[in-house]
């Protein structure tokens, strides 16, 4: 089914894109729209089946949107994305005719999967959805326990090849049982070990496939049931062997058993603390800290979804601390294993040292201001003062100042100020907190001086602000109404 994303968000639409596993489930992302019109025109040129679009957008809404959509495409299935969590808005979404609406906020957690399963749930009337576009195959016929404990799996390097290659070096019985257990990967439950090695050396060596396929054996397969040995192999699959691939290696052995320990959990705790310690761009200038951090992942081995969650944080982050555009580097396509991440990362480190902030200063200067710019960013509701920061960094107070502005292109007061303004605007957007508690988080313990502040750069006051969304949303829900 083919998926078309609309936000007016650029960095929220790329990473909705670039996270989410749509080939798993059959989906293909064919196209973006930053706001309603250009979804219109895109869907009046092209073939779509799933339309995922924000509710807030200038030049059309959402809720617009679905109208137009409902009427000119009523074949296409709509799923509402949003920060609004009141109840006014997902309701006035699926009375339009939206069948699901995902909270922003679910991006942030490990549940990517299941959000698509839901959806293709509500799609196909409750069906079970697989990985993959095929049937399912019954779990009770993949292996016959009493004849195999082993078997080969077949993993393709590059997303949609197929082992047509086996009809060649397997008899009709083996070839029988040959079965898809993921996207990618195949498992060849017949595998005799006299045959094994037959099969191995032919594709590495006879076939040359080297650079497109790797093998696994797999032992220990009549010790478990049909139901656990897929979940395994899945799980193995989409994690381990994710950390495991290297390119230099096309076979690889592995027990079921060795799969079945309980491996330490990622607590939203410990993956908090892995954002602050990725976002924080000392990073960059401090080889030895990179090297720890990446170590640290290669330890713990977060899923691909949950590291992939991370570091679009991350990313929004950098971007914010740095005011670089730096989404364009969010993207996954030809990093499907951690070693290419990890290429990826030290992409990014080269670009911001290179790009983002040329400089003549030495590396441990800069590190000092990027911690100094941390170090803001993450205490804006305190009293932030020159002389403690630069102390915190270990540089003087007059050549912190010179290095800060140089470095950032503002003063550390313009730079704190901005800071805080940004951090509002996203507040009184994504929340319904009195303007004196944001003005309070930002670091304005006086409301009247903060609204001052914020007219002063933004032209109207906070309160102006919210007033124009809430009536721009509200209008957009009303208009709705009384055209349906």
């Amino acid at each position: 089914m083919k998926v078309l994303v609309v936000d007016d968000d650029h960095l929220a639409r790329k990473g909705i894109i670039s996270m989410m596993p749509w080939t798993e489930f059959g989906l293909q992302v064919v196209g973006e729209a930053e706001n309603g019109k250009k979804a219109l025109q895109f869907l009046e040129e092209h073939q779509v089946g799933l339309l995922i679009t924000d509710i807030a957008m200038p030049t059309m809404s959402g809720i617009e949107l679905i109208r137009e959509v409902r009427l000119k495409f009523p074949h296409i299935w709509i799923v509402m994305l949003t920060f609004h969590q009141d109840f006014e808005y997902v309701q006035e979404a699926l009375r339009l005719g939206a069948i699901d609406y995902i909270a922003k906020i679910e991006l942030e957690k490990e549940n990517m999967s299941e959000i698509l399963r839901r959806i293709l749930n509500k799609i196909h009337g409750n069906q079970v959805v697989r990985f993959g576009s095929s049937p399912m195959t019954p779990i009770s016929s993949l292996v016959d326990n009493d004849k195999c404990y082993k078997a080969l799996l077949l993993i393709a390097l590059q997303s949609g090849n197929r082992p047509d290659f086996l009809k060649s070096l397997l008899s009709p019985d083996q070839y029988e049982f040959v079965y898809e257990v993921h996207k990618d990967a195949w498992l060849l439950t017949r595998a005799y070990p006299e045959d094994e090695q037959t099969i191995v050396s032919a594709m590495f060596e006879r076939l040359h496939l080297g650079d497109k396929w790797v093998v696994s054996k797999i032992s220990g397969m009549n010790e478990h049931n049909n139901k656990l040995m897929y979940k395994l192999l899945e799980d193995y699959i989409n994690q381990k062997f994710f950390y495991e691939y290297r390119r230099d290696q096309s076979i690889y052995e592995v027990t079921l058993e060795q799969l079945t320990y309980d491996k330490p959990q990622l607590t939203e705790k410990d993956l908090y603390l892995l954002k602050e310690s990725w976002s924080s761009l000392d990073i960059v200038y401090h080889q030895q800290r990179f090297q720890d951090l990446i170590k640290e992942l290669e330890r713990i081995q977060p899923s691909v979804m949950k590291l992939d969650s991370m570091f679009y944080s991350i990313i929004m982050q950098w971007e914010k601390n740095t005011s670089q555009k730096t989404s364009h580097l969010f993207e996954f396509a030809d990093y499907r294993f951690w070693i290419d991440r990890v290429q990826w990362l030290r992409e990014i480190r080269t670009h911001i040292r290179g790009k983002c902030m040329p400089s003549i200063y030495s590396d441990e200067v800069m590190a000092g201001i990027m911690k100094a710019v941390d170090t803001i960013n993450q205490n804006l509701s305190m009293d932030l003062k020159l002389t403690e920061v630069a102390e915190e960094v270990h540089i003087s107070r007059s050549y912190f100042s010179e290095c800060f502005k140089n470095i950032t292109g503002k003063t550390f007061n313009e730079y704190i100020r901005d800071a805080r303004i940004e951090f509002s605007k996203s507040l009184l957007g994504q929340t319904n907190e009195p303007i004196y508690k944001i003005a309070e988080k930002c670091g304005y313990p006086d409301e009247k001086y903060f609204s001052k502040v914020f007219k002063r750069k933004e032209g109207k006051l906070p309160s102006e602000l919210r007033k124009c969304r809430d009536f721009e949303n509200k209008l957009s829900i009303q208009d709705e109404n009384i055209k349906g």
